[in-house]
């Protein structure tokens, strides 16, 4: 994070969330949702470039950081939800539904973020990134509340 915000280059911060996991680790076990996990993982490695970031933030959500403009990256995030709800897992021949929802941040939106006088102690890189990550998990949530398998940019 400390050499996206100070590259000066335009970068986006997803925060993607499989939809309905638990119900898919209950209804075809673990080792399916271990597999699911993993199909979901590269994916999302194979649409991220070697000085990018991925990571597993937390249960079955993955962060991602991506270096671009916010067009080019949303662009890249819609191929990547495309690929994950077409993926074709089966699970003793029943076909097994795969989607996720992300929350998108562009670093134009930094300015933005970074006014409140609460944290005026906090060194600005710090207060952009905890502004992103604060707004890309809002706008996850949106999402979530939203019907599912969906980009909130917005």
């Amino acid at each position: 994070f400390d050499r996206l915000g100070n590259s000066g280059e335009s970068y986006c911060i997803i925060l993607g969330d499989l939809d309905d996991f638990k119900k898919i680790n209950d209804t075809y076990g673990h080792e399916c949702g271990d597999i699911v996990l993993k199909s979901v993982a590269g994916i999302i490695l194979d649409k991220t470039k070697d000085d990018e970031m991925s990571c597993r933030w937390g249960g079955e959500e993955i962060l991602i950081a991506m270096r671009g403009e916010r067009e080019d990256c949303l662009k890249r995030v819609g191929e990547i939800k495309d690929m994950i709800s077409g993926l074709g897992i089966t699970n003793d021949g029943e076909n097994v539904k795969v989607t996720m929802t992300f929350g998108f941040v562009g670093s134009e939106e930094v300015p933005e973020l970074c006014k409140s006088e609460n944290d005026m102690e906090k060194p600005f890189l710090q207060k952009s990134l905890d502004g992103l990550i604060t707004l890309v998990d809002k706008r996850l949530y949106v999402g979530k509340r939203s019907g599912k398998n969906t980009i909130i940019a917005a």
